[in-house]
């Protein structure tokens, strides 16, 4: 008779479970969660309060961290010439060229030698460099690609240095 009873009496409609299709359709209005697992979540606009109280908290720490120190500016450039060092790339011991002609193209695109390298050093005169508003200044040596520097990338100039490193590729015949 107990089986007849459980069998007999209508389902209980908050235990029931929804049937959902396979594939779901972006417009369907039925909740994502099973009815079963249907619980209360508790007093929203508490947890809203506990939230901006957690966040108010979180920015006012973040703002009282000390700042970073700023970092110093560059030294200014002291000489009137640039010092260019030359090497050749890549040498292991590191090899200083010598005989490398520098030359410089003017704001007219005439090319003005200026020296060649002695032990991988040349000097720049800065004044020659402003006189002819040169763009480039070119390194050319007949075991070595050429190589350029521009005189101004963006807000750097060239001038603003005493000292710059170069190093030239090697030509490999094969």
């Amino acid at each position: 008779m107990a089986i007849e009873q459980l069998t007999d009496s209508a389902p209980n409609m908050a235990l029931q479970r929804t049937r959902r299709s396979r594939i779901r359709s972006g417009r369907s209005l039925r909740p994502l969660g099973s009815p079963l697992n249907a619980c209360s979540l508790g007093n929203r606009k508490q947890r809203c309060l506990l939230g901006l109280a957690f966040l108010m908290a979180l920015s006012s720490a973040c703002s009282q961290a000390p700042r970073p120190a700023l970092p110093k500016p560059p030294a200014r450039a002291q000489s009137p010439d640039v010092l260019f060092h030359i090497r050749l790339a890549r040498s292991q011991p590191p090899v200083d060229l010598s005989g490398v002609e520098v030359s410089l193209v003017g704001g007219d695109g005439r090319i003005v030698p200026v020296g060649k390298s002695s032990d991988g050093r040349v000097r720049v005169p800065k004044s020659q460099v402003r006189d002819l508003r040169a763009t480039i200044i070119l390194f050319c040596s007949p075991y070595t690609f050429c190589g350029a520097v521009r005189v101004v990338q963006g807000e750097i100039s060239i001038l603003d240095f005493d000292e710059y490193y170069l190093e030239l590729a090697p030509l490999v015949a094969v």
